[in-house]
């Protein structure tokens, strides 16, 4: 089970630096004030390159037209009051692929777990300007019991304004995956805070989430052993990135 969580963790992984790492595009800055974007498909140093652009067109400039070469975050087209429209410095997409990274903190609220630290991953889709959809893998570990477990949870979140700093309200709900068994089950996580930019498509998250977590632990008495379930509650503290 061991192997099979750290695999689920590493393939998360790799898919969120791989999705960052695809967010780029060549851009071929014309001396005659031109600009192309795209990939570039050939070059011949000191003589030729040939640039592909996103509408499948293709364009070979002589060496000694071009002014300088660079790697950007590619403009994205937005829509806004039903039209379509190229803005190139605003955070939130129209439609597209949304990540998240976050590390958190938790003070426990009824005695079942006093302190709590994790870190999370989410890959999704933006499906709105505003609002994105995702999946969620964490890694998690309390003090109390000295446990760590696996969160698997869906993610809704809505980034509230399609501006550099912005409110958000995010939602997680799933499961615990314990390694001693004694947080096994449900878990759930509304949470609120602020996110600004600090690029093109990233930006910095701060947040405050209510955590719920489903326990089941025994005790023995008198010779018997005893099964509860019951409800732990934490503050949890989060801070992070979005892309």
């Amino acid at each position: 089970m061991k192997r099979f969580i750290l695999s689920v963790l590493a393939a998360f992984a790799v898919s969120v630096f791989g999705a960052v790492a695809q967010d780029f595009e060549e851009v071929v800055y014309l001396k005659n004030g031109s600009v192309v974007r795209g990939l570039i498909v050939e070059c011949v140093p000191g003589v030729s390159l040939q640039i592909q652009t996103r509408d499948g067109s293709t364009f070979v400039f002589r060496m000694d037209e071009v002014e300088k070469l660079t790697r950007e975050f590619p403009e994205r087209r937005y829509h806004k009051y039903g039209k379509a429209s190229l803005v190139k410095h605003d955070f939130n997409k129209y439609k597209g692929y949304f990540g998240l990274l976050e590390l958190g903190m938790a003070p426990g609220l009824n005695g079942y777990d006093p302190f709590r630290a994790g870190l999370t991953i989410v890959n999704g889709y933006r499906i709105l300007p505003q609002f994105a959809v995702g999946i969620g893998v964490g890694l998690q570990y309390y003090t109390n019991f000295d446990e760590a477990t696996v969160p698997l949870f869906l993610h809704l979140r809505s980034d509230i304004l399609n501006s550099k700093v912005s409110p958000f309200v995010a939602f997680n709900a799933g499961y615990n995956i314990s390694f001693g068994g004694l947080y096994d089950g449900v878990m759930m996580e509304p949470s609120v805070g602020v996110g600004f930019n600090v690029g093109d498509s990233y930006r910095m998250t701060a947040g405050l989430g209510f955590s719920v977590d489903r326990i089941q632990y025994e005790v023995y008495a008198f010779r018997n052993t005893y099964s509860f379930q019951d409800w732990a509650f934490a503050l949890n503290i989060k801070v992070g990135f979005s892309f």
